[in-house]
């Protein structure tokens, strides 16, 4: 029975009929010190004291009339957790644990593009057919009014480009591709390109900028890539964060394979509830955040798939006395 449990995949734990534990997997005690927190191998009467196993507490009674099988699941820090309960005939009992988070998410995140999508090319479509069908039913319309609709579906179908080329960048990243270009980077050539390109907002907002990015910092990787990066990073801080803020940027730490690099901007943070979600596309924040701000709300979808194609990982933070940190790795080739 040990040999059987160690072998599996699963956290798996055996009961017997009086609750008590008989055997446990390395896997089920991670699992639960995850769920519950802590650590419980010398008290395991804890497990039933936690909501998260509340389900499979209350089943159990009747689970041992009938012999059977019940389920429940548990989110933890964006993580999803099957719980299931298998009742034997001498009225012991297993709990497993599996960590199903990818298949889930990989499930709701193709429900949420599918309707996202639709909806975010939809807004901007529909405003160019109004502007345009206004203008077409009223040719007598002075020439101010004229150009100010114009101007208005020029937006919208600059914003509809805006969409489809992040969409393209995100797909570019997913694909990880060996017939995507990749080619010797300079990280700090790309970061000054950056900043460069958003020297009048910085001054507008009074946003001072500090990039203390190695000169000799050069990687193998997809150019539109790696820009894609440092450009979105930036217009998050330039359209969320607020004014008189100070934009931080600094590779921190190299090894032999990884570059480390620490953004982070001393403007306003977010919602400790929001930080697992805000590298999904179309995300927001709060209700009330504007679809109306120039992006395509793609913008950190697209910093972490680019970071992922380049073998990296990323975090984001609050940053302790205001802001919003990043905190993620790139592969030198």
């Amino acid at each position: 029975m040990e040999m059987h449990i160690n072998s599996d995949d699963r956290a798996i734990a055996i009961f017997s009929h009086d609750m008590k534990l008989i055997l446990q997997n390395d896997c089920f005690r991670e699992y639960t010190r995850i769920i519950l927190g802590r650590k419980i191998e010398d008290e395991f009467d804890l497990l039933w004291e936690d909501k998260a196993f509340a389900v499979i507490k209350d089943s159990i009674p009747a689970l041992k009339k009938k012999k059977g099988r019940t389920n429940s699941i548990s989110y933890v820090d964006g993580r999803t957790f099957k719980i299931s309960l298998n009742v034997f005939g001498n009225e012991g009992f297993s709990i497993s644990i599996e960590d199903i988070s990818d298949s889930k998410n990989s499930s709701l995140i193709k429900q949420e593009m599918t309707s996202n999508i639709s909806h975010e090319f939809r807004t901007p479509i529909t405003g160019i057919m109004g502007y345009m069908e206004t203008l077409a039913n009223h040719p007598e319309m002075d020439e101010q009014r004229r150009n100010q609709y114009i101007q208005r579906a020029y937006a919208q179908s600059k914003r509809l480009a805006d969409l489809v080329v992040d969409l393209s960048l995100i797909s570019k990243a997913e694909s990880a591709s060996a017939s995507i270009p990749r080619e010797e980077i300079n990280i700090l050539e790309i970061c000054e390109e950056v900043f460069s390109e958003f020297t009048e907002k910085f001054a507008e907002k009074n946003i001072l900028v500090e990039n203390n990015i190695s000169q000799a910092l050069i990687i193998k990787g997809n150019h539109s890539l790696i820009h894609s990066i440092f450009r979105n990073m930036v217009e998050n801080s330039l359209k969320y964060a607020g004014e008189s803020i100070k934009i931080h940027l600094e590779n921190y730490y190299e090894d032999e394979e990884k570059l480390y690099f620490h953004y982070y901007d001393t403007g306003v943070g977010i919602e400790q509830k929001h930080l697992p979600r805000i590298f999904e596309r179309f995300y927001r924040v709060t209700g009330g955040r504007s679809r109306d701000d120039g992006g395509s709300g793609l913008g950190l979808a697209i910093v972490k798939n680019a970071i992922a194609f380049h073998g990296g990982t990323i975090r984001a933070l609050n940053r302790k006395g205001g802001g919003l940190q990043f905190l993620f790795t790139l592969n030198k080739s």
